[in-house]
């Protein structure tokens, strides 16, 4: 064992092998829809029309009030290349044999030994969630690509003003693909600050280039909307909602009170209600949304009517979008109701948010559909749950016992850990999926590879 994980030969197999398995799964994923795709495609078409809107064509303005840039933007770069998904799909398996170049690099940065990219090779090959996404028109490759590319830059360069300027520079394009990662540049500062006080200079000017790069989109929603504000003006709200209600409805409800959310059945997921409670709940959320939409009549406008004819028509699959005053008065009702829902009823909020940030790293089972599957089918949606919970959740938690026990280094790799807690503490309050953290599954693999690998060196200079 100890030669074949330390042979060059056995990484080439390696290599080989993910690639047959990316271009497998990246074939499969192509062949489906994600549920934003036709928002994104439709918002990058508008950008033609000078416009950051995926309904551009209605007889009335409907700038975008559900997502930043970043990703329509890349779509957009795209369609100039060839107008048709399969552009964004290549491009982003392209991206994703990058990021894995990266990795390699990053791992080779820590631990010169082949015997830990092999390693690491070993435990991406059954993990396809993370090249899945290359085959869909989703933010998730290309925040993957940039993330690793972000933190490739910041362990392995030198403390000077180009490394710091391309981070910050970096950082915005992560935070216009995924607005979660706002916060991620002020905790890396706010890390160097208290324990390292080295390069701060360099680490405060990253953060100003950062804040900076915040004010366009910012200023964009003051003229588009009458509202500066830096996230886009609903979304959050909105998600931390459906993450409340989401254990207290019953299984197939689908309400279309706002997006398409529908709720099923988890087999993982443990009961926080019985199915009468559930009946008495769906009966309270209702009442709560009547008693929204009846406040929210009021901030219905001339355009929103003419926005509402076409959208009952059901044609396009865009997110609806509704005036600036309607949306923030939504997203501040949506809040009101939250909060007083959680002072109701606290003990019910903590346990399921700490259930949900357990959930957020494998994928679920869908109990109908397991139910209704033949043999293979069953085999199929418990492979993805399989992979996740044993090699991403557990792996999680073996890195974390590990800094505890002092297996990995705080003090090294401390980056690499806080850009994955923190993917799964800011998705706490919100719906769960589990996509949330695959741009971090990566670094998971990454550092179980290390620390196996040490284990692994260890035992071979002890036989």
């Amino acid at each position: 064992m100890k030669k074949l994980l330390n042979s060059q030969s056995t990484y080439k197999a390696l290599l080989l092998l993910n690639v047959l398995a990316v271009l497998g799964i990246f074939y499969i994923s192509s062949k489906t829809e994600f549920p934003d795709a036709s928002s994104y495609w439709y918002m990058a078409k508008g950008f033609r029309h000078g416009v950051f809107s995926s309904w551009y064509f209605l007889p009335v303005y409907t700038p975008e009030t559900l997502r930043t840039w970043g990703y329509p933007f890349f779509v957009y770069l795209c369609q100039w290349i060839y107008d048709a998904p399969v552009t964004v799909k290549l491009v982003q398996l392209v991206m994703h044999f990058g990021a894995l170049i990266f990795v390699l690099k990053l791992i080779s940065y820590f631990k010169p030994g082949i015997v830990y990219r092999n390693i690491f090779l070993l435990l991406l090959l059954p993990n396809l969630q993370i090249a899945y996404y290359a085959g869909q028109v989703s933010a998730e490759t290309s925040s993957i690509f940039f993330i690793v590319l972000f933190f490739y830059l910041w362990l392995t360069k030198t403390d000077n003003w180009k490394k710091y300027i391309l981070l910050g520079l970096l950082s915005f394009i992560i935070f216009q693909l995924r607005p979660a990662f706002l916060l991620m540049p002020f905790a890396l500062v706010g890390y160097k600050l208290l324990f390292q006080r080295t390069g701060l200079k360099y680490a405060f000017a990253f953060l100003a280039l950062f804040i900076i790069s915040l004010l366009p989109f910012g200023l964009w929603n003051k003229k588009a909307h009458g509202i500066f504000k830096v996230t886009p003006l609903e979304g959050g709200v909105g998600a931390a909602n459906l993450g409340y209600w989401s254990f207290r409805l019953p299984d197939g409800y689908n309400p279309q009170f706002y997006w398409d959310a529908s709720f099923s059945k988890d087999l993982t997921q443990p009961s926080f209600a019985t199915d009468e409670e559930k009946e008495k709940y769906k009966a309270d959320y209702e009442k709560e949304w009547k008693e929204i939409n009846e406040q929210l009549q009021h901030y219905i406008t001339k355009e929103d009517s003419i926005r509402m004819e076409v959208y009952r028509e059901k044609k396009y699959k865009n997110w609806e979008v509704m005036s600036s005053g309607y949306t923030d008065k939504r997203e501040k009702l949506l809040k009101e109701y939250l909060v007083r829902d959680i002072k109701a009823n606290p003990g019910y909020y903590i346990k399921t948010r700490l259930f949900t940030f357990i959930r957020l790293w494998f994928t679920g089972i869908n109990k109908q559909d397991f139910q209704n599957a033949s043999m293979a089918g069953k085999l199929k949606i418990l492979y993805p749950f399989l992979v996740t919970f044993f090699s991403i959740f557990l792996g999680l938690v073996i890195i974390l016992v590990s800094v505890m026990r002092g297996w990995l280094s705080l003090k090294q790799y401390w980056p690499l850990l806080m850009i994955i807690l923190y993917y799964g503490l800011m998705h706490i309050p919100f719906g769960i999926q589990a996509r949330y953290t695959v741009p971090v599954h990566i670094f998971i693999l990454l550092l179980l590879a290390l620390l196996f690998g040490n284990r692994f060196q260890k035992t071979a200079e002890e036989a």
